[in-house]
């Protein structure tokens, strides 16, 4: 069971990072496209934008965090900010969900 559970895991982190990567990356050739080369803009991340920026800071935070706040930065540099704190959070939450997972299967791997 356990075994299971720490393959599920070990597989999942490693893909999440990979779709990070992806995302991230799709997400900046698209929202630069947006602009003509030279301008800059004020706008904010739509709702659904900063939903997915959240979840791809959730697998890999320092990836997702400087591919985005790093390309988008001089054109657009509120969704950098914005961006930057995105994966600061996804960072507060991939450590709650590591330490609670290894809390919860240490807690019940211990009394067996």
């Amino acid at each position: 069971m356990f075994i299971v559970i720490y393959t599920a895991i070990g597989l999942l982190f490693p893909l999440g990072a990979l779709a990070t990567f992806i995302g991230s990356i799709v997400l900046l050739v698209k929202e630069r496209d947006k602009l003509p080369k030279g301008q800059t803009s004020e706008d904010p991340f739509t709702g659904n934008q900063k939903l997915l920026v959240l979840l791809m800071s959730i697998f890999n935070p320092v990836l997702c965090g400087a591919i985005l706040y790093y390309g988008l930065k001089s054109r657009f540099p509120i969704k950098a900010k914005t961006a930057n704190r995105l994966s600061f959070i996804g960072l507060l939450i991939a450590t709650v969900i590591v330490f609670s997972l290894i809390f919860f299967i240490g807690r019940t791997d211990a009394t067996k």
